[in-house]
């Protein structure tokens, strides 16, 4: 079994469901429940989404099954070595599973079924390899699969049986953090990058679009400015996109707190509409990601908190993580937790690290996946049909297995 080198982007513990979180009483209510914390606002033309953030107080804990349909599971071949992954992103496709790369290992297609099926590309400096990747898609529509490298003037190709294809020359050159996405139709592609412009990046849009010939259509200037509720212009240096919904989401934010929206980009007529932001009032301003889901919208908070290490220095490590949610119809929203109700009450800890592309999707090393099972069951939340459910999956699972993937279709 290949030896998991990084700290899984999403770590689930189980946690006890009751007593209190820190921004108020743990409460067993749904969301229609909770009080109406969000208006609707015209902003620049725009109907806009804006959360008084001095409303929220209550924590409602939430199970998976009110986003999602079934879960699945599927377990990843493993007849050869060279088929294991890592514990990295996922990417669900209607007949595919695209197992993103690490650093010493390429992108994997496998089927629905967990039958590997190719590498994409290949991990290195030589023709058709890379060594890290910014995005990807997977387009089946279209037989492909991208990938937008780290500081480079191409997208690479391949097809789904992992040939590869011409590059696609990119208009400018890619940077800092970029984002991009292929449309299936008509094959424009929009290019995202941190609105920064200066001697060392002096690429002047934060979004544009070109053709498969890298021919530029349209961009953004990179001297956008944010629209939103009291906001001003900031240093943004990070991007964040999940693709939930049919609109093309974008959230431009940095590690200097100020109030951000979330937009869509229209790419036909280049308008970055805003769609989601929340007011803070007096309030500190929490560093802070926006997420888009089909009949919410997500919000990820948290603080730096200092600490010296007598070896290491003076160093941060994140504090106070809160979430909250927001129906897109009534308004109403509080704090929330996110538990698994199909796989023994887990928490979810990181809700904005599991929902992309229209599916809840996670990744789990086997001997990982035994751990959280067996915690699972020593703090036993779950009804007797469940549990038995959980201990078959873990009587089922050996520790030199490939990678169990579980993924769910978001409800619309």
């Amino acid at each position: 079994m290949k030896p998991v080198d990084f700290i899984c982007l999403f770590v689930i513990v189980l946690i006890a469901l009751t007593g209190c979180s820190e921004s108020g009483s743990l409460l067993n209510r749904t969301l229609d429940e909770s009080p109406q914390i969000a208006k609707l606002e015209m902003v620049d033309r725009y109907q806009v989404t804006v959360v008084d953030a001095s409303l929220l107080r209550d924590t409602i804990v939430l199970p998976l099954s009110y986003f999602t349909e079934e879960l699945r599971t599927v377990k990843l071949d493993s007849s050869r070595d060279d088929y294991f992954v890592y514990e990295t992103s996922v990417t669900i496709g209607n007949q595919h599973i695209l197992v993103h790369g690490n650093w010493d290992a390429p992108y994997k297609l496998f089927d629905k079924s967990g039958i590997f099926i190719t590498d994409i590309g290949g991990f290195g400096q030589g023709p058709n390899e890379y060594r890290y990747i910014y995005d990807a898609q997977l387009d089946e529509t279209n037989d492909r699969v991208y990938l937008l490298p780290y500081m480079d003037d191409k997208i690479f190709v391949y097809d789904l049986k992992g040939n590869n294809f011409d590059y696609i020359p990119l208009s400018f050159q890619t940077d800092l953090f970029n984002l991009f996405r292929v449309n299936p139709v008509d094959s424009m592609i929009a290019v995202f990058r941190v609105p920064v412009t200066n001697e060392e990046f002096p690429i002047p849009f934060c979004v544009w679009v070109q053709n498969m010939s890298g021919e530029l259509i349209h961009g953004i200037p990179s001297v956008f400015h944010n629209v939103g509720i009291n906001q001003r212009q900031a240093f943004h240096n990070r991007l964040f996109n999940r693709s939930n919904t049919t609109k093309l989401d974008i959230v431009f934010y940095g590690d200097t707190p100020v109030n951000d929206t979330l937009y869509h980009y229209d790419m036909i007529n280049n308008k970055m509409a805003p769609r989601f932001s929340v007011d803070y009032g007096n309030r500190n301003i929490p560093i802070h990601r926006y997420l888009e889901l089909p009949m919410h919208y997500l919000a990820y908070t948290y603080g730096l908190k200092e600490i010296i290490d007598p070896v290491a220095g003076r160093d941060f490590v994140i504090a106070n993580i809160q979430n909250f949610i927001v129906d897109k119809t009534t308004l109403k929203g509080a704090y929330f937790k996110l538990i698994n109700d199909f796989l023994g009450n887990i928490e979810i800890e990181n809700p904005f690290e599991v929902f992309r592309n229209g599916y809840y999707v996670e990744n789990h090393e086997p001997a990982n996946l035994l751990e959280i099972l067996e915690n699972a069951l020593i703090n036993n939340k779950m009804s007797a049909e469940l549990q038995k459910k959980v201990i078959d999956l873990k009587e089922s699972i050996d520790a030199n297995d490939n990678n169990y993937v579980f993924y769910a279709k978001l409800k619309q």
